[in-house]
């Protein structure tokens, strides 16, 4: 008879971590649910998936943990948002997005230093990593800021400490030019082009803890809405810069894209237009733009709570079925968001149900692959991330199915209270590259107060420098009227 897996006439094999007892949820090819199931990690790879009696066997490792009453799954991957957005959450409440847009572009170039980057890449980080996100992609600023790439590297540097991965997106904001930095650094166009290939030479990412990604803020240099027939003259360089770059570096470019620009994009670049493009909001899309991202298999980042899906709803469902890509994500974590993805799933689920005027579209099951190996793929990243398999790396989360509102928690109900129930305050364990980085609600990495601590002096701080004396103000009907 063979011997079961893993275990030779010697005993078991020996593994670093064993998670046993728990609802495991793959995310593979079969999507399968074992329970009781099991994961045996070594290093900083799975090495094994399967019912828990077998791996029990087959291995032995000196940090086991029962995961009875748990949900096992792979770690959450955020596929769009912003740095430095948790140091001014909730600044100008009720402000309309282009005048809040006007203000923190012209914020971040001009008062955030390299210590508020830090302090904000540690907050969005531990953020992250509490919710149970293991990935997270961060725009530095609500547009590029690339003075000299210290929000990039300060931010990554963060992220590596609390020991979440970074996706870090970097190119050139939008016109014009000369952006100006410190009120005095002025940078052209050709100056931002120039950062964005340093910076995807000069940070580390051999261990995939960061990764960087071309990606200029929107899709074409045009402001949101204002998309012609031609591009902006600007936009066919850098479109050339930024291929030329994804090409080299085998990796995904990113862009906001509203409405006009990937029909521009289509006729003019037509080869950048394809799976590696991942595509943030995708509201406003005309019939000819929907058309194309379905047709070329674009992925495309939705946030259902996002100012851009309030204004001009993103046509998911449509997106689906004709081929595209399509996963969910924060836009954390500003003005009026957090990093929490878990709690995005069941709000945009209703969203497509209402638009729809039908309860039976976008299946729960497919709402957690959006999360999961769908935004691994937008990432590019899925043949290492984003479902439980041997050989993968290790980034794995237990959610805490034993409060009433999992209950009762069979297997087969899973699914159901993952999508409808859960939020990132019921995530009680967090294992990225085969570090635990929370464990029973508690970062492991780094301290927790010291970030808050240090993230709230640092806001007041830039608060100061600025002098935007009413960022904190609300509106005086706010407590009475319907509309601010």
């Amino acid at each position: 008879m063979a011997e079961p897996l893993g275990r030779s006439a010697a005993g078991p094999e020996r593994a670093d971590l064993v998670i046993g007892n728990a609802i495991v949820l793959t995310m593979d090819s079969g999507f399968r649910i074992l329970a009781p199931g099991a994961i045996a990690v070594r290093a900083d790879r799975i090495v094994a998936v399967g019912p828990d009696p077998e791996i029990r066997a087959a291995y032995s490792a000196p940090t086991v943990i029962d995961a009875s009453g748990q949900i096992a799954m792979p770690g959450l991957i955020d596929s769009h948002g912003h740095g430095g957005h948790t140091l001014i959450r909730g600044w100008y409440e009720g402000a309309t997005a282009d005048r809040w847009l006007a203000i923190f572009n012209d914020f971040y170039r001009t008062y955030a230093t390299e210590s508020f980057w830090y302090a904000d890449g540690l907050l969005a980080a531990a953020e992250r990593a509490l919710a149970g996100v293991t990935t997270g992609l961060s725009y530095p600023g609500s547009t590029p800021c690339l003075d000299d790439l210290t929000a990039v590297r300060a931010g990554s540097r963060a992220y590596r400490e609390v020991g979440v991965r970074h996706v870090a997106a970097v190119g050139p904001g939008p016109g014009p030019w000369p952006h100006v930095y410190g009120g005095t650094t002025k940078l052209s166009l050709a100056d931002e082009l120039e950062l964005t290939s340093a910076a995807l030479a000069g940070l580390p990412t051999d261990d995939r803890m960061c990764t960087v990604l071309p990606a200029p803020s929107n899709l074409t240099m045009d402001p949101v809405g204002a998309a012609g027939d031609e591009p902006h003259p600007d936009t066919p360089l850098v479109w050339e810069h930024v291929a030329e770059l994804a090409r080299k570096y085998d990796v995904p470019i990113h862009a906001h894209a509203f409405r006009g620009m990937v029909t521009q994009a289509v006729r003019h670049v037509p080869e950048i237009v394809g799976p590696r493009l991942h595509l943030a909001h995708c509201t406003s899309q005309t019939r000819t733009d929907l058309d194309l991202i379905a047709e070329h298999r674009c992925s495309v980042a939705h946030g259902p709570y996002t100012h851009a899906n309030v204004k001009a709803p993103c046509h998911v469902l449509e997106l689906l079925e004709g081929g595209a890509n399509v996963v969910i994500a924060t836009d954390g974590a500003a003005p009026d968001r957090s990093f929490d993805l878990l709690a995005q799933v069941h709000p945009a689920i209703q969203w497509q149900r209402i638009q729809a005027n039908d309860v039976q579209v976008l299946p729960a099951a497919k709402a957690l692959a959006m999360v999961t190996i769908d935004a691994a793929r937008a990432l590019g990243l899925d043949d290492d991330l984003g479902s439980l398999e041997p050989g993968k790396k290790a980034d794995i989360i237990l959610i805490d199915g034993r409060a009433p509102h999992f209950q009762p928690l069979l297997p087969e109900l899973a699914v159901h209270r993952l999508a409808y129930a859960a939020n990132g305050n019921d995530v009680s364990t967090v294992v990225v590259d085969g570090r635990l980085v929370v464990r029973d609600r508690q970062l492991q990495t780094t301290n927790l107060s010291e970030i808050t601590t240090r993230a709230t002096a640092e806001s007041r701080a830039a608060l100061d420098r600025s002098a935007l004396t009413g960022a904190l103000e609300s509106a005086p009907a706010a407590w009475t009227s319907a509309r601010y």
